[in-house]
């Protein structure tokens, strides 16, 4: 009997990060991976699990402004989001988690850091049901 993988849209332009996060998460997840937010929407046609979407994607719309999108959307409205960042000053994490963000990961980031917030963001109890 298959065991259930929680899915989780990956939003990240950096080719080594996504590699990185892919690898360590390949076995335990589901991944979409997107490298910017109009291939993120382009994907975002069912429901996941958690989003972990970069901010600075290098093109004109940044994370904040995926997130605002997706958030729009019945699907997404109350999914968990991880900003993931090489933002890390203390004023940075305050700020994105002021712009809808539910939990925050700095970059650079360990295999533990990026489990430890996964399993928060998946623990939390779900507000739709």
């Amino acid at each position: 009997m298959p065991s259930y993988k929680p899915s989780i849209l990956l939003v990240e332009d950096s080719e080594h990060t996504r590699l990185l996060v892919e690898y360590w998460l390949k076995d335990a997840f589901e991944l979409q991976v997107a490298t910017n937010p109009k291939a993120a929407l382009a994907v975002a046609d069912r429901p996941y699990d958690v989003l972990l979407i970069d901010i600075n994607l290098g093109s004109p719309n940044n994370g904040i402004d995926l997130l605002a999108t997706l958030r729009k959307r019945p699907d997404f409205a109350h999914t968990p989001a991880i900003a993931f960042t090489a933002y890390v000053m203390p004023e940075d994490r305050e700020r994105l988690l002021k712009e809808g963000f539910d939990y925050y990961l700095g970059k650079p980031f360990s295999q533990r850091e990026l489990l430890e917030v996964l399993g928060t963001a998946l623990a939390r109890p779900c507000t739709t049901c």
